[in-house]
């Protein structure tokens, strides 16, 4: 098959909607921006495809060239902007050939794209495919014209864009169940209790929620004000009066947010919610990001060691590009943002063991402390060899800290970026 060229066409299907027929008025493709665009504004309709072409495959072959690389590269980062799309593989080609070998060929192009998007951090179970080989052409095969737009690989995509909207630009909560429309108003005038939680926040970060009531709660509402949809979180009970939720902040979170929770008691009545405003810290985010969270002023510091032995932490942040490139309440210059963040770029990424720590430099204020360490990579949690992730635990009020003696730090994850041997 001579001058192999494959168009990557997109097909967006809203699910539980009735798709907006454009008529003659109809675009042929629309660009990420643009569908960003509508998705913010609420509409709910069918995207034909997206502004992308002139994607190769090598005559007789199922393998990637760099160009066709760059362009699912592309796509991954809006996959994984957009968490609660669902992904299908649609692989085909033109007429020359049998039957068998071009069904064989759409299938070895299926999975060569399938596999490369996992790779790069596409939930796998977010992903299918199908090949059909030349049964299902889009245009004549009488012309090499003809042939090539037949021979296209295209994604079909699922998304509702009224589900998640907290999702995609602020945050998540695990076992969680998202609703649509606004929270449930109190049915009783007393307050959910009080609320801690670390008032600011910094993309593909993580926060944690300390809620404080007399009341048995059975279920939390949560939300961001001016959002439309909440999500219904089962209650766990923490005892001393308290229960603790961890948000999952958003690596598309842009701008600061009104944090806003209720909750029902066991009698039933919704009380009346507590809200938060939550200051946007700008971050970079890279390939691989590990991010530390804790909710009281002290000099809490985040170490993650490569596999070469090096350690990135206060003393060596990395380069102008990558490493540590937030540090804060540094020797108790308290600055309120109760967070630190390492990154590493695809260019400095090393294959081999990453090593997480966190250490209790100085204990400022003698407060307890709770903290959390989340590590991702591709935008994709990772799943550690020891520890877990998120990875959680406190200092007490009692714990002064432990200045420079770094063998004080609590080891709290390790996983292996590439083969783990």
């Amino acid at each position: 098959m001579s001058d192999v060229k494959y168009y990557i066409i997109f097909i967006f299907i809203i699910l539980h909607s009735v798709a907006i027929s454009y008529g003659a008025n109809e675009k042929p493709c629309y660009t990420f921006a643009e569908i960003d665009s509508l998705i913010s504004a609420g509409r709910t309709m069918s995207f034909n495809k997206v502004c992308i072409s002139n994607i190769t495959f090598g005559f007789n072959m199922s393998t990637l060239d760099p160009t066709f690389q760059k362009k699912l590269d592309e796509l991954v980062f809006w996959f994984n902007k957009h968490p609660h799309h669902i992904i299908v593989i649609n692989a085909h080609t033109d007429s020359i050939g049998s039957n068998d070998y071009n069904m064989v060929l759409s299938q070895q192009r299926a999975e060569t794209v399938y596999n490369y998007l996992i790779r790069k951090g596409v939930a796998k179970k977010r992903l299918s495919f199908n090949y059909y080989g030349k049964s299902i052409p889009i245009d004549t095969n009488e012309t090499e014209e003809g042939r090539a737009n037949n021979r296209r690989v295209e994604f079909e995509i699922t998304v509702d864009v009224n589900k998640n909207a907290i999702s995609s630009g602020y945050f998540t909560l695990n076992n969680s169940d998202y609703q649509i429309g606004r929270l449930p108003s109190p049915t009783v005038s007393q307050s959910l209790g009080s609320l801690k939680i670390n008032k600011t926040a910094i993309p593909g970060g993580s926060s944690y929620l300390d809620l404080t009531t007399t009341e048995k709660i059975e279920e939390f509402y949560v939300a961001v004000d001016g959002v439309n949809g909440y999500f219904v979180v089962p209650a766990e009970y923490s005892g001393d009066n308290t229960y603790n939720l961890l948000l999952f902040i958003s690596q598309y979170l842009e701008s600061s947010f009104n944090f806003v929770i209720s909750g029902k008691n066991s009698n039933g009545d919704i009380l009346a919610p507590l809200s938060e405003k939550v200051e946007y810290v700008d971050v970079s985010s890279g390939a691989l990001q590990v991010s530390l969270s804790f909710n009281s002023a002290i000099d809490l510091d985040l170490h993650v060691i490569q596999p070469d032995g090096v350690r990135i932490f206060y003393r060596n942040k990395g380069g102008d590009d990558w490493g540590l490139d937030l540090d804060s309440n540094a020797d108790c210059l308290i600055d309120g943002v109760n967070n630190e963040n390492i990154f590493f770029p695809s260019a400095h990424i090393l294959e081999g063991k990453y090593v997480v720590l966190v250490h209790l430099y100085l204990n400022c204020n003698y407060s307890a402390a709770n903290w959390v360490v989340f590590a991702t990579h591709n935008g994709v949690p990772i799943i550690p060899t020891s520890g877990k992730n998120p990875a959680m635990g406190s200092f007490s009020a009692n714990d002064p800290g432990n200045t420079a003696d770094l063998s004080k730090a609590v080891r709290v994850m390790e996983f292996y970026i590439g083969e783990n041997k």
